[in-house]
């Protein structure tokens, strides 16, 4: 999380974009300020933000904030993508960085460096095509140009990684070391019970994720790195399902992506309050017992 964030006064003179979004409503006004500074912000501009966590840190609604976002959309001041979660704040980098930058200017490397891990994103190339020119990425470092594999190359690419997997399973080949993303390798000796966990959050939202994905292994592995264990993961999946399976606006938000990110400990701490609550013993054992019961 940044320690700090700067917004221009720009923001609110003139005739530009921010003069727009102020005309437009508090709410607008709210959600722009918020993603110009939130926790999960960068100072690109390209970062992983639920609707749900705009509405519980703004105090709007769900709908309200997807409202807002649509509007900062046909405004342009940002893009939102409903499948990725994530968000391209246009002129982020310009506030955050510089509205341009010379050749040679160590920032540069600094801004493709952070460029470079957000393949997730489906913004980055438009991030890229956005700021080139302006901050010398070609006549600095040429080899940073997007080469990155498109989504779906990306996914076949997976899916032949699991294919040689298995084939080596089948066959006896145990002496080739398995392939393992860097970002998602775990420490020595260390066991991250990514199967049980996804497992357990298939069998009690009624979903069918897969523990594979390397987005959904680099969110487990870095709540099990901050000490967390697979009780800590079995009372938040627990605690979230009883609190958002009823409500069809929150049961989508149900899914790795939502529980295992930055808001792990947050939904921990309500989680283990309830079973204080409901169970007198500070236990989660009966509890989830309990929840289990209350769905069959």
């Amino acid at each position: 999380m940044r320690d700090y964030a700067k917004i221009s006064p720009r923001f609110w003179m003139g005739g530009g974009t921010g003069s727009a979004i102020v005309k437009d409503g508090s709410d607008t006004t709210v959600v722009a300020l918020y993603l110009m500074s939130c926790p999960l912000s960068n100072m690109l501009g390209l970062f992983y933000l639920p609707e749900c966590m705009i509405s519980q840190e703004t105090g709007l609604s769900i709908e309200g904030a997807s409202k807002a976002l649509t509007r900062l959309h046909e405004l342009g001041f940002s893009s939102y993508d409903k499948d990725t979660q994530t968000v391209f704040v246009y002129e982020m980098a310009s506030f955050q960085v510089a509205d341009r930058l010379k050749p040679g200017d160590k920032r540069i490397k600094g801004v493709l460096n952070t460029w470079e891990k957000l393949h997730n994103n489906p913004f980055s190339n438009d991030f890229y095509e956005r700021y080139k020119e302006r901050f010398n990425f070609e006549n600095s470092i040429s080899s940073k140009a997007p080469s990155k594999p498109l989504r779906s190359q990306e996914q076949e690419q997976e899916q032949e990684q699991e294919q040689e997997k298995t084939k080596e399973l089948t066959s006896g080949l145990t002496t080739r070391p398995q392939k393992t993303s860097v970002s998602i390798s775990e420490k020595p000796g260390e066991k991250i019970p990514y199967k049980k966990i996804i497992s357990f959050l298939n069998e009690k939202a009624k979903t069918a994720f897969k523990e594979t994905t390397s987005a959904t292994k680099s969110k487990i592995k870095a709540r099990f790195r901050e000490g967390f264990s697979f009780e800590d993961f079995q009372l938040v999946i627990t605690h979230q399902v009883d609190e958002w399976i009823t409500d069809e606006k929150m049961a989508k938000y149900l899914r790795p992506d939502t529980l295992f990110s930055n808001k792990f400990e947050s939904y921990l701490q309500a989680a283990q309050k309830s079973v204080g609550e409901n169970t007198g013993t500070g236990k989660f054992g009966t509890w989830i017992e309990k929840s289990n019961s209350k769905k069959m």
